[in-house]
């Protein structure tokens, strides 16, 4: 496991995604990505995964 020091830069680098696809200069409100859980308990906010030392996910 690696620590992202730069959060998305750094996993948007680790996938070959363009860093200025996941940059902004723009900090309005509306973009904040929120990890509380969702209102309703069958809507989906957000994904993640984890790929372990021995590559499981």
């Amino acid at each position: 496991m690696r620590w992202a020091y730069e959060g998305i830069v750094d996993i948007a680098d680790y996938v070959g995604y363009p860093r200025n696809k996941v940059l902004t200069k723009n900090h309005d409100d509306e973009h904040n990505v929120s990890l509380e859980p969702p209102q309703e308990k069958d809507w989906l906010d957000t994904i993640g995964s984890v790929r372990f030392g021995d590559n499981s996910i």
